[in-house]
Formats: C-alpha cells, structure tokens, sequence
C-alpha cells in the first residue's frame, strides 16, 4: 500500500511538472530557469518595432531567419519575440563585448530606451562562475532603463565577498542576508549568505523586505513579473546549436526546444521526456562588427 501511494504521488509530480513545462508561452513570466550564462536584453516593444531601431544602426539586417543560414563573421544580436509576450528580446553574441558595443558613448541598452521611449531591461546571468578564491559561485542582475535614463539597478550574488563598481547615479546600497534562514545546514558547513546592490528612482527596498523575498534569483524573479516580462533563459547558442561557436563560420538558425526528462517508471516510460518548443513571432539577425 505504502509503495502504491508512493508511486501514484510521484505520478501526480511527474504529471504537474509535465504541465508546468508545457503551459503556453504567452502566459510565462518572470525568469524560466537559471543558465550558466544569459546576458539579454528585454525591450517593451514588438519585434517590428524593435528591428526598425536596430536596422538603422546595423552593419546587416536579416528579418526571419528561422531556417535559414547566417555568416558568423563580426558581432552579432539575434531577436526573437514570443507569442503572447508584449517584451521583444534581444540576444548578444558572446563573443562580442559589450562594453565595447556603445551608441552615443553610453550602453546600447540606455540607447535603445532613448529611441523607442520605453522601457528596456538589461539581464546578467552568471550561475557558475570562480571568484577571486575560486569558489563557485552565482550572480544575477538587471539594470531597468526607462526613456534612455536608469531608472532602477539591482546586482546580487551567492557570495558575502562581492562587491561591484558602481557606476551610476542612482543612489545604490549593499544588503547581505542570509535567504534560507529556516534551512538546518549540515556540520561545520558555512551558511549561504548573499549580498546585494540596490539602487532606484522609484522605490526603496530594506534589507529586512529583500530577507523576506528570499534569494537573489527570487528577487529578480518577481521583478520580471511585475514589469510583466518574461526571460525565456536562452542565449544565441540555442540558436546556432553550437555552444562553442567561433568567427568564420556557418550556422543553419534553428528551434530544437528543450526536453524534460522524467525517468523510468510503467506510467511514463523508459527514459520518456516532455519537450518544449519556443512559439517565436519572428527571429531575426543584426551585425555591427567584421
């Protein structure tokens, strides 16, 4: 009895995580999961309305390239938008710095935001990285801009050692916590504690109401689903179906969505997995650099 109750618990998990997988792209929000690396850029404008910005400023433009094939020869975006979503997103070539990719000396994020007049979310993501004493550890960030002006900046780690260079006006302040109080850790391990930087020209956060959120990746999580926007936690390797990609090379842009797997059982199968395929509006291509 105890081993039917068991198996019929872990089918009901299987059956609300298949679910939950599944469920339409246009009702998503927040951060869909946390990638190894996922610097994008999320822009409250329709993909139309975004390529026209981008086309301007491009050395090349390509619109729909889902199917089709592109030269990797110089920095490049790809941007997609999903069914559902009002955010338009934008996708860095990793090899590209962008520090370096500024419009008007300032980040091409600010510029966007500028141009358009709305507001644009610049997303870091970096869930497994050595610091300084080659300790793993996590990191995740946005800086909200609104009419080309940063209106609020958040940057967090699972690190009570990090610290970051402020640059700009907002008037930024520290919080370190501990986000899993309630947590027993095992013998003589140190407790996570996390520090933050927060700074906005519309709200203040304490300490104690960041403590009540919970991690770092919680924060950024309910951030999103205030600004309704959703981070589909690709990259342009999804793309390319090349993680290491390089210049001078061809790649065929495809959609090979991602699979869940769920294990062996007589309910769900051997090995059985639930995939899930991005419904893009459209994806495109710009190249600023050779």
């Amino acid at each position: 009895m105890v081993g039917r109750d068991k198996l019929s618990e872990e089918n009901q998990w299987k059956q609300e995580a298949i679910e939950n997988y599944t469920r339409p792209w246009g009702e998503r929000r927040g951060l869909e999961s946390l990638p190894s690396n996922d610097d994008s850029i999320l822009v409250k404008a329709s993909i139309d309305e975004l390529a026209d910005v981008l086309e301007s400023i491009a050395l090349e433009s390509r619109k729909d390239i889902l199917g089709s094939s592109i030269d990797v020869t110089g920095c490049f975006f790809l941007t997609y938008q999903l069914v559902g979503q009002h955010w338009s997103t934008i996708l860095i070539d990793q090899i590209c710095d962008l520090k370096q990719l500024k419009l008007r000396n300032q980040p091409i994020a600010a510029v966007l935001s500028a141009i358009l007049g709305k507001p644009v979310i610049q997303l870091l993501v970096r869930d497994n990285f050595a610091d300084e004493a080659s300790n793993t550890v996590g990191a995740i960030g946005y800086r909200l801009f609104n009419h080309g002006e940063i209106v609020e900046y958040f940057q967090g780690s699972d690190d009570d050692n990090y610290y970051v260079e402020i640059k700009y006006g907002l008037n930024i302040e520290r919080h370190v916590w501990d986000p899993y109080p309630q947590v027993l850790e095992y013998p003589r391990k140190p407790r996570i504690i996390h520090t933050a930087y927060f700074g906005s020209c519309n709200r203040q956060i304490t300490t104690g109401e960041i403590e009540e959120i919970g991690p770092i990746w919680e924060f950024v999580d309910r951030f999103l689903k205030e600004q309704d926007a959703y981070d589909l936690a690709i990259d342009t390797s999804y793309f390319l179906d090349d993680s290491d990609f390089g210049r001078g090379q061809r790649y065929q842009i495809s959609n090979p969505g991602s699979t869940l797997v769920l294990g062996n059982d007589e309910t769900f199968g051997q090995n059985q997995g639930v995939k899930a395929i991005p419904d893009f509006v459209r994806v495109d291509y710009f190249r600023f650099g050779t």
